[in-house]
């Protein structure tokens, strides 16, 4: 039963920490430059490939970056993640 309890709140706490670290001290969330990039390179159309080209990095990297971007924003897929960091004022359509 100990046991239980202590693996419990060990996954309870890893939770609240992944959940706290997307966002920065004023509650905003927080994408880095590169996730920024990423999004605004989605928003333009272009493929995974394409992005891991266009920034010198690996498809994995890419896939790791887009994942995350996915998570902080609470969207399942690209074009919800561009709608998303449009309304957030993250990216604008117009530099694309």
């Amino acid at each position: 039963m100990a046991i239980a309890i202590l693996l419990r709140d060990k996954v309870v706490n890893s939770f609240i920490r992944r959940k706290s670290s997307l966002f920065d001290k004023k509650g905003q969330i927080e994408l880095n430059d590169v996730q920024i990039k990423i999004l605004e390179l989605m928003a333009k159309g272009l493929k995974r490939g394409e992005i891991a080209d266009k920034l010198c990095c690996s498809k994995s990297n890419t896939k790791y970056h887009k994942s995350r971007i996915f998570d902080k924003l609470g969207v399942n897929s690209k074009v919800e993640a561009v709608l998303e960091g449009v309304r957030r004022g993250l990216i604008s359509l117009e530099e694309i």
